[in-house]
């Protein structure tokens, strides 16, 4: 329907692709609302 579904971005330097992708996925596959996506805790592996 060519509908623009999200934009999502961070800060954080090595920090921003996991959060993004962490919040991509609560948002998008797990169907969490926006807010909740982003306060989620989020896990790092260094």
């Amino acid at each position: 329907d060519n509908q623009l579904a999200g934009v999502i971005g961070g800060s954080g330097g090595m920090l921003i692709i996991p959060a993004v992708i962490q919040v991509f996925i609560n948002h998008f596959i797990l169907s969490m609302g926006a807010e909740a996506s982003v306060q989620k805790p989020r896990v790092y592996h260094k």
